[in-house]
């Protein structure tokens, strides 16, 4: 899949980085946004104090879906 994406664009290896960290950073923004993340993760994994952003909560999410414990 790497490489399909690869062949497909043209995006210099800064700008990938630099949208690569901003996923990692994105958080849900207002208040309503953290209640809601709030609200999935205490839902989902009461006990972790790792879940940051959606990415994390994504792979959290998959995780679970696939057998593991939250």
């Amino acid at each position: 899949m790497l490489a399909w994406v690869r062949a497909r664009t043209a995006r210099l290896p800064a700008e990938i980085e630099a949208w690569s960290d901003w996923l990692m950073r994105h958080s849900p923004g207002g208040s309503d946004g953290h209640q809601w993340m709030a609200t999935t993760l205490k839902a989902a994994a009461p006990d972790r104090d790792d879940i940051r952003g959606f990415a994390d909560l994504l792979d959290l999410d998959d995780y679970v879906s696939f057998g593991g414990r939250g």
